[in-house]
């Protein structure tokens, strides 16, 4: 008989009733209550993944960033000095050194003002310098650039106007090189 069971008992109260009196109840909520290894392991491995994957990726937008910086402060340097270069040049009544068809690291054009007759271009150390007349040399890049080779060569032929091919190698402080070869 079920003397001992409440009568006020419906079906899901029974169940209640029964697991109590059998203790599943108190081994089903200890379980419940918290996280096992494995769920422990699971999430901490999880976590890593995803703060590996953070830092990843951050490392990786700041240093695209830093090459672009470097990339427009070469190409910035670069376009200048070829502006200056490309202006004497059209400006010169003529180009005194390469002679045509020859090769040189220094271009000395023949300019029509005395005060800047002859203007030299070169390369000293990592930087392309100008000199203009009796003056003196002056650098024409900045510090963070490095020019580490350049090239001047006259592809223009006896008695015609100077067309010279510019060369140079140029980089910015720790990244790669990059090669420019332009005809002015």
């Amino acid at each position: 008989e079920l003397s001992h069971i409440p009568r006020e008992l419906n079906h899901c109260n029974f169940r209640k009733y029964l697991s109590s009196s059998f203790g599943a109840a108190e081994k089903q909520s200890k379980f419940s209550a918290g996280f096992t290894l494995i769920e422990f392991l699971l999430y901490i491995s999880i976590l890593g993944i995803v703060l590996t994957s953070a830092g990843v990726l951050t490392y990786t937008v700041f240093e695209g960033k830093a090459k672009q910086i470097s990339h427009v402060e070469v190409s910035q340097n670069a376009r200048f000095v070829l502006e200056i270069i490309d202006q004497s040049i059209k400006n010169a009544d003529a180009v005194l050194s390469p002679l045509p068809g020859a090769t040189s690291s220094i271009l000395i054009l023949d300019m029509p003002e005395s005060s800047v007759d002859p203007t030299i271009f070169d390369l000293s150390g990592n930087n392309i310098r100008i000199k203009e007349g009796a003056g003196t040399y002056v650098a024409m890049g900045t510090d963070e650039i490095r020019v580490t080779n350049l090239e001047f060569m006259n592809v223009s032929h006896f008695g015609s106007p100077g067309a010279i091919r510019v060369s140079m190698e140029i980089d910015f402080a720790s990244f790669e090189k990059q090669s420019l070869i332009l005809y002015l």
